[in-house]
C-alpha cells in the first residue's frame, strides 16, 4: 500500500484578518505490506442474477515517518503510521448466459 500524509498550517488569524491559511508545509510518501481477512456471501436469485455482500479487514505494518519542513531549516517531526482498512461491498452480478456463442467447428 502507497500512503501519502500532509503537513498543513491551519488558518491562523488575528481581528479577523487571516494570517496565513491551510498552506501545505510538508508530505512524505511512503509504501508498506500488510496483510487482508475477509468473508463474504453470495445467493443467485434466478439463472442469470446474483447478489454478494463482503467485508475486507486489511492491517499494515507500522512505520516511523519523518517530516522535515523546507521553509524551516533544522525542524523535523518523527510519527508512528499505522493504515487500518475496513471495505464493505453489496452488490449485484448478471450473468450473461448464451450472448456471445463458442466457436466451434462442425463436420
Amino acid at each position: 500500500m502507497n500512503s501519502n500524509s500532509n503537513v498543513n498550517l491551519p488558518m491562523i488569524g488575528l481581528g479577523g484578518g487571516a494570517l496565513a491559511s491551510g498552506a501545505q508545509l510538508t508530505s512524505t510518501s511512503r509504501t508498506s505490506s500488510g496483510w487482508l481477512l475477509g468473508m463474504g456471501l453470495e445467493y443467485m436469485f434466478t439463472r442469470n442474477w446474483t447478489g454478494f455482500i463482503e467485508y475486507d479487514y486489511m492491517d499494515f505494518s507500522a512505520q516511523n515517518v519523518r517530516a522535515t519542513f523546507p521553509l524551516i531549516p533544522g525542524l523535523a517531526i518523527n510519527a508512528d503510521q499505522k493504515d487500518k482498512l475496513s471495505i464493505a461491498k453489496v452488490g449485484l452480478n448478471y450473468k450473461f448466459d448464451g450472448f456471445i456463442a463458442p466457436i466451434a467447428a462442425k463436420y
